[in-house]
């Protein structure tokens, strides 16, 4: 889960929205919330749909909303990895405390461009 205020790019989220078996709309968002405001729902329904909960779609149009988390490959957890073992070998001495800074915070930066989902 990101923290309050985080601002990212990186899609998160795939939407398929199907109707009597045609795809209608198929889509990745960044957030729940851009999945929510792009489809006309409140955030909650949203939610319930991704976990399952609630299914909407009875009736002459048989509509199917299919919201999944975009999971993360292994090239990027292990760039995650790298960057992690860079931080220690460069930034930091035995003890664990910082030398380098600005390339701590750099670093950070990436880890968290990379692995906000």
């Amino acid at each position: 889960m990101r923290t309050k205020g985080a601002i990212t790019k990186k899609e998160c989220f795939n939407c398929k929205v199907i109707c009597n078996g045609e795809i209608l709309q198929d889509r990745n968002y960044i957030t729940l919330k851009d999945v929510a405001k792009d489809l006309g729902m409140t955030y909650n329904q949203v939610v319930e749909i991704t976990r399952g909960r609630k299914k909407i779609g009875k009736g002459k149009y048989d509509v199917k909303y299919d919201i999944s988390k975009i999971k993360q490959n292994k090239e990027t957890i292990e760039k995650i990895k790298d960057l992690e073992d860079e931080i220690k070998n460069e930034c930091m001495d035995e003890n664990g405390n910082i030398i380098d800074e600005f390339l701590y915070e750099s670093s950070q930066d990436q880890i968290k461009s990379l692995s906000v989902c």
